[in-house]
């Protein structure tokens, strides 16, 4: 899944996902801190459609 990250986060609101996603991120980032932003997203969008 290649999309910027404004993709992401409209793909999970019109799941009503959007706020999982969010929580989400703040998880995988205290874990990866130095994750470029976008894989960020990426990775969370897909733990969340799984």
């Amino acid at each position: 899944m290649s999309s910027t990250i404004e993709d992401i986060v409209y793909e999970a609101h019109k799941q009503g996902k959007r706020e999982l996603l969010l929580k989400s991120l703040d998880e995988i980032r205290k874990t990866s801190p130095n994750m470029n932003l976008t894989d960020l997203y990426q990775l969370a969008y897909e733990q969340l459609v799984k």
